[in-house]
């Protein structure tokens, strides 16, 4: 089964020889996987259980092969379209809190939350070799009460507000590059209205009725009712 990633990624990957020679190691691993021809155009491969496209799997198996987990890391996980910016916006603000009370500017202002906190998977593909270097200092997730009465939590809820945040210059008007991904995005889709019921917008009655019919279907058995 041959493999469908572009030769230039695996030439284009990285400096070292090392780097060109374990690219292609993952293109061979990457032919023998099943795959089927997604949206885009690109081949999306099975690989443990789940459906990749050729970036992000080779990405996995770098982290699989290469990382190895120090104490201080912190990972944020998320699933897909449940507030992956949001939540990386609220874990460097709270673990760069001590910026906020001096002089020095947080990062969250003229960065997007995707720069301050990078994908792991996209840093080791893209052959990063400072991926830590962009890592959050660890502090402390704990706020301490003295911090809580000189109005620390409120700072960071101000800052990571969805009305400050999509705001910013950066993110109303910058774009966004991920490596791998040639057409830069723009930092805008990241932070859409953010209203209840914002989908009457996008999706017809119909469309809305179907989605709710599937969700009741997946939840059955759990307890869980959708309002309707």
């Amino acid at each position: 089964m041959e493999s469908s990633l572009p030769s230039s990624q695996i030439l284009d990957c990285g400096g070292s020889a090392e780097r060109k020679n374990e690219a292609k190691n993952y293109n061979e691993v990457m032919s023998t996987l099943p795959k089927v021809k997604g949206l885009r155009g690109y081949d999306y491969y099975l690989y443990q259980g789940f459906w990749y496209d050729p970036f992000f799997l080779e990405g996995i198996m770098s982290v699989q092969d290469r990382f190895n987990p120090q104490s201080t890391d912190i990972f944020v996980s998320s699933s897909p379209k449940t507030g992956t910016t949001w939540l990386k916006a609220l874990t460097f603000a709270i673990l760069t809190r001590s910026r906020l009370s001096g002089s020095t500017t947080s990062s969250l202002l003229t960065k997007m939350p995707h720069d301050c906190v990078p994908f792991l998977e996209f840093q080791l593909a893209d052959q990063n070799p400072s991926y830590r270097d962009l890592a959050i200092p660890l502090l402390s997730t704990h706020v301490p009460y003295k911090e809580e009465e000189g109005g620390g939590v409120q700072k960071i809820i101000s800052m990571c507000s969805f009305e400050e945040l999509s705001s910013l210059e950066v993110n109303k008007n910058a774009e966004h590059r991920t490596p791998g991904i040639s057409s830069p995005i723009q930092n805008s889709v990241f932070f859409r209205k953010g209203e209840i019921g914002d989908w009457a917008n996008h999706l017809t009655p119909e469309m809305g009725a179907r989605l709710d019919d599937i969700m009741e279907k997946k939840l059955k058995g759990s307890g869980l009712k959708l309002p309707r």
